[in-house]
């Protein structure tokens, strides 16, 4: 063998050796067998998720967490939301709007009471790792749903994931042994912005990423393997599932939801067959202020950005009643007030919003007077 395929898999063994001696036994000392649990209304199973902005969300979604409350009642499993914030994430601070204008796309079945979460946007092991024992000594959950590497492989390579990944389980343990982990697979993304690394290389640092943990994290009985992107059924399309090649669409939210219920399944929490997955429209809800001149109608579109965080906007003009003729259709904008020229008279201004190439469906309408 020469030197450098030598010293390769020398190296390569010794990363095994020590990503293995990260991971506790299953059997330690202490370690409660029995699972699942009986969970009822009063000692309900307890969830955290652990993640970026993927897990987080972004206002005008409904994050794959919703869809997951659903499974949950679907399946008559009483469950519990836990983590430090209930928040989404966005680019825009929270004095641009009034408390609770950042809502959820969804809060229907219960859901409005169950936002919580430990995720934050753009993060990476480095901000979860010195967090995680706390927020398991605080929020006490029974399973650990954790979906990170993503940001981490713009930069490191699949190793150093996999052993971020270890130590984090180990930081877990140490607090409460017999928590369960259900370890997302890292999707794959098309060409991202604002990054300097080919899709095709981060692509491959993070398959070799999820091998490496299937295989050697994966074989703790506390773990579940999420396969999203390996599914034989639906594998993870950025094309299909993202708005903008990273952060999953409506559709790719019921498509991580339905990973991590088959992972569910597999730790016994769930029966099975799980049908989460489903095309889903994008509805967020959302409205625009308009104000009426001579000839003209003024609509707000950073209000519509920001509730919706939307990278451009556009309105439609329907006459009055609420029922009447569209008149006008404005061109996207990105701008942060787009004026319409109509005739005098009653109107209704209905706002729409996109986000790269996903479009919302219309917003609340508006009436405006124009003289």
């Amino acid at each position: 063998m020469r030197p450098v395929g030598l010293r390769r898999v020398l190296l390569t063994s010794l990363a095994v050796v020590l990503l293995l001696a990260l991971v506790p036994s299953a059997n330690a000392a202490g370690h409660r067998v029995e699972w699942p649990r009986k969970y009822t209304k009063a000692h309900p199973i307890r969830v955290m998720y652990v993640g970026d902005s993927m897990t987080h969300g972004h206002p005008g979604s409904a994050t794959y967490r919703y869809w997951m409350w659903r499974e949950f009642r679907q399946q008559r499993v009483p469950a519990r939301f836990v983590g430090p914030r209930t928040d989404l994430r966005s680019t825009y601070p929270h004095r641009d709007l009034a408390p609770g204008e950042y809502n959820y796309e969804h809060t229907d079945h219960g859901f409005a009471h169950q936002e919580a979460h430990a995720a934050q946007g753009g993060s990476r092991f480095a901000y979860h790792l010195p967090r995680i024992a706390g927020e398991v000594r605080t929020y006490r959950p029974d399973v650990v749903v954790l979906e990170l590497g993503f940001n981490d492989a713009t930069t490191r390579g699949a190793w150093r994931i996999a052993r971020d990944t270890a130590t984090l389980l180990k930081r877990i343990w140490s607090v409460e042994p017999d928590t369960r982990v259900i370890v997302g697979e890292i999707p794959s993304s098309g060409r991202e912005q604002g990054v300097n690394i080919k899709a095709s290389r981060k692509n491959a640092r993070t398959a070799y990423a999820n091998e490496v943990i299937a295989r050697k994290i994966g074989r703790d009985r506390r773990v579940a393997i999420a396969h999203l992107r390996t599914s034989a059924a639906h594998p993870w399309d950025p094309q299909l599932y993202t708005f903008d090649n990273v952060h999953p669409n409506p559709t790719g939210e019921t498509l991580f939801a339905e990973s991590f219920s088959l992972a569910f399944a597999e730790l016994g929490v769930f029966r099975r067959p799980v049908h989460v997955f489903h095309q889903e429209d994008w509805t967020p809800q959302f409205s625009t202020e308009v104000s009426g001149g001579t000839g003209l109608a003024v609509a707000n579109l950073l209000r519509v950005r920001q509730l919706t965080y939307a990278t451009k906007a556009k309105v439609r003009v329907w006459t009055a009643p609420a029922g009447g003729t569209l008149v006008k259709e404005s061109r996207w904008s990105k701008d942060d007030y787009l004026a319409v020229r109509l005739d005098p008279g009653t109107y209704w201004i209905e706002p729409i919003a996109a986000r790269r190439e996903l479009v919302s469906a219309p917003g609340t309408r508006a009436a405006v007077v124009v003289s």
